[in-house]
């Protein structure tokens, strides 16, 4: 089971889907990417957002309706979000409710400015603290802003797991910091983060296929892997 953890599938919630029916849309071109589930992310920036609680039944709302008109043979569909990293996210008292699934792996994005100490230390303290497993979404975007090996150390540290686009596997600027990310061993999750079917469509299979030409079975058998375990904790049967 092979699962996109960073999707921007639900209708009408944020960047991504403008609809339901580019949502089906969306979720048709997983299918036949061989994705069996996935774990939708739209993003979470606080200050635009009343409440935790207001913007839950919102993605909710729009999950539920996505939900009734999605095809049985459809990859299966988990609510998560992208959560825009903010000062104080550390003690912010509802930041388990934005976990995804039922796991307690929370997606996490940095600010495209330079990654400081103090906002390591909270992603430390999500660890330590609230028993999260931050990942870190798309890292291969900050290469090059200061303070990028902060990134490396969290994930170095064990205190965070990064993810990376498939599609920065396949464009010509991202793929060699891709490519090294996964080799030095920095890379746990290759996702989609899909906004749509024409601009940033799904491709996670043409990604896959990449890594396995570049670095062999055995690096392509772990990301399956830590695909598999996580889907396994995000729908509760671990």
């Amino acid at each position: 089971m092979y699962i996109d953890i960073h999707a921007h599938i639900l209708p009408a919630v944020d960047d991504g889907a403008k609809n339901i029916d580019e949502s089906l849309s969306l979720l048709k071109m997983l299918k036949a990417q061989n994705v069996g589930a996935v774990a939708v992310s739209p993003h979470f920036y606080p200050r635009r957002e009343n409440s935790v609680a207001e913007y839950k039944e919102r993605i909710c709302s729009s999950y539920e309706r996505l939900i009734s008109q999605k095809p049985a043979d459809f990859p299966e569909v988990y609510l998560g979000c992208e959560v825009h990293y903010f000062k104080g996210i550390s003690r912010f008292s509802d930041i388990s409710q934005l976990s995804i699934g039922k796991s307690n792996y929370i997606l996490i994005e940095f600010p495209y400015r330079e990654i400081t100490s103090s906002m390591a230390n909270e992603i430390v303290e999500l660890n330590l603290n609230h028993g999260l497993i931050p990942i870190l979404a798309h890292i291969e975007r900050y290469r090059g802003f200061a303070g990028f090996e902060h990134i490396l150390k969290l994930i170095d540290d064990g205190f965070a797991r990064g993810q990376v686009n498939a599609y920065s596997l396949l464009e010509f600027k991202a793929r060699r910091t891709t490519l090294k990310l996964i080799k030095n061993g920095f890379v746990s999750f290759v996702a989609s983060d899909c906004h749509s079917v024409d601009e940033i469509p799904p491709r996670i299979d043409e990604a896959l296929r990449k890594i396995e030409k570049k670095f062999g079975q055995n690096v392509l058998k772990t990301l399956t892997q830590n695909s598999k375990e996580l889907y396994n904790k995000i729908k509760g049967n671990d």
